[in-house]
């Protein structure tokens, strides 16, 4: 198995999980650590079996007295249940409050972890493989020898 065929893939894989983690690092540091309070909760649920459900928040930041309207949060993999006064921790953008993201590791992180995670596991099997085509070989070239 010739390694520089998986030299690209795993280059492309490396670059995306680069490109993610630096994307959200830069979001993570130009916004500011706020509480919110929750004050309307609308969970939209989506029929379509290919879309994510949804929710439409409406913040307070605490202590400022700002407010965000019509927030909307994909539930994705996880649903986060959000109710009416609870507090969350928000990544707050003054310029544009709408651009703020809740605190969630998977929102922030999750694409890199993904990326990563494909990663890792593409070059197991590349491992695994190479070993598994290595024995054969050296179990053929032992039988060839005692054949002779």
């Amino acid at each position: 198995m010739k390694f520089r065929f998986h030299i690209l893939p795993m280059l492309i894989l490396l670059i995306l999980a680069a490109y993610f983690t630096i994307s959200a690092a830069i979001f993570i540091n130009k916004n500011q650590i706020v509480k919110a309070k929750i004050t309307k909760v609308e969970f939209i649920e989506v029929s379509d079996s290919d879309s994510t459900d949804w929710y439409r928040l409406d913040m307070q930041i605490l202590p400022a007295n700002k407010t965000i309207n019509n927030y909307y949060f994909e539930t994705g993999l996880t649903d986060p249940e959000f109710k009416a006064g609870q507090i969350v921790e928000l990544y707050y953008d003054e310029k544009d409050p709408l651009n703020s993201e809740i605190k969630n590791f998977w929102v922030q992180w999750g694409p890199s972890l993904l990326i990563v995670m494909i990663l890792a596991f593409y070059i197991l099997v590349m491992l695994v493989i190479s070993i598994v085509i290595n024995k054969k070989k050296k179990k053929s070239e032992g039988s060839m020898i005692v054949s002779e």
